[in-house]
């Protein structure tokens, strides 16, 4: 998510409108689950994945066209079956949401990477259906579970909490800790590193974690 982010901030600097492609349900067999994002531009993908295959490719080309004659918001339901030329054989349905040029899809991506430098739980709202709403960033929310649909002022959200996971404690900073530090950080975990030998408990040997210290 944060180099979704990084992504759509970028294209707000450049004032480069784009679609946030996101997979926010599917049935049957389909090549991901609800939750996927992808991120196009005029050119073609910018970021991410929805599954990859035709369907993906459909969605890319959709939103170049979309792009190219003025953008705007929408819902599309892909067939995955094989009458359809897919082999998934299940179906997806896919939301559009136009990121247009102006300050706001900058705030946007500022509040969502604010929200994740704090390392503390937040919600990503994606307006769902037609319309000019932008997604939203969202501290605390009642809904059960981690994902699902909202209604917020009348209009339908897919909501889904990140930065949720905690912390997890790495006991011993020797070698295997300094290969799998960065690969929980790159996870999203927030890593705590301990270990009684001074020389090992080095903050300067693990950049990415939380908090590093001799015990």
């Amino acid at each position: 998510m944060k180099d979704l982010m990084k992504k759509i901030q970028a294209q707000a600097l450049d004032s480069q409108p784009c679609y946030l492609v996101a997979l926010i349900e599917s049935e049957g067999s389909a090549p991901r689950t609800s939750g996927a994002y992808m991120l196009v531009g005029e050119k073609g993908l910018l970021y991410g994945t929805i599954g990859g295959g035709g369907m993906e490719y459909a969605a890319q080309q959709l939103a170049q066209q979309c792009l190219q004659n003025g953008g705007g918001s929408f819902v599309k339901t892909f067939d995955l079956s094989p009458a359809a030329g897919m082999a998934c054989g299940g179906s997806c349905q896919v939301q559009f949401c136009y990121l247009p040029v102006g300050e706001e899809t900058g705030d946007l991506a500022e509040e969502a990477l604010s929200a994740m430098k704090q390392r503390a739980p937040w919600w990503f709202l994606l307006p769902l259906g037609e319309g000019n709403a932008l997604p939203q960033i969202k501290k605390d929310l009642q809904l059960a579970g981690r994902r699902g649909v909202i209604s917020i002022d009348g209009c339908a959200y897919y909501a889904e909490q990140y930065d949720y996971d905690g912390a997890v404690y790495v006991f011993g900073a020797g070698h295997v800790a300094r290969e799998l530090v960065p690969l929980l950080c790159h996870l999203g975990f927030k890593c705590i590193v301990l270990d009684d030998r001074a020389e090992f408990a080095d903050a300067a040997a693990f950049p990415q974690a939380e908090h590093v210290q001799q015990v």
